[in-house]
């Protein structure tokens, strides 16, 4: 099963809770595309209790980690891994603690075992960020000031180089 009709599964049960955030992590991708299965999706961790949504999105698979983009409406949206369990289910990192604005977070992907991913926050910068699943080894690789030209927007990895 591919990633879109892992998100078209996701949408559909979402959409059918009326918009009760609950993050749903199908218990086939506790096996990460070692043994999948055609398996009815569950919850693994409702991550916002109140009534919104967590806009859950950019689900990337890096080793044995799911990572993706959601919102707790505690800290807006945020980066998040998973490894299929409740437990193991976190908010890697606030990028932008306090903001103002959200943090944009984009392109989420996989080279070599580190995600890389960009974030801007509605002004002239944007920043190319790595992860390696942890707080302290999420941090910023370079910062794209006012010159849009060369920034990184839709990044890719093409035989073990990002582009």
């Amino acid at each position: 099963m591919n990633s879109d009709a892992i998100l078209n599964l996701y949408t559909s049960y979402h959409q059918s809770l009326a918009m009760k955030t609950q993050l749903l992590i199908f218990s086939f991708i506790a096996c990460l595309t070692t043994h999948i299965s055609a398996q009815a999706p569950t919850l693994v961790k409702d991550i916002n209790t109140n009534s919104f949504t967590s806009n859950a999105n950019q689900f990337t698979t890096v080793g044995n980690v799911v990572f993706f983009v959601a919102e707790d409406f505690v800290n807006g949206p945020c980066l998040w891994k998973t490894d299929g369990t409740p437990e193991g289910t976190v908010m890697v990192k606030d990028l932008i603690p306090n903001a103002v604005t959200n943090p944009n977070i984009l392109s989420l992907t996989d080279v070599n075992g580190t995600l890389y991913f960009t974030q801007s926050n509605n002004t002239s910068s944007l920043r190319l960020w790595k992860s390696d699943g942890t707080e302290q080894g999420t941090v910023i690789v370079k910062t794209f000031i006012n010159n849009a030209a060369v920034a990184p927007s839709l990044l890719t990895n093409v035989n073990g180089t990002l582009f």
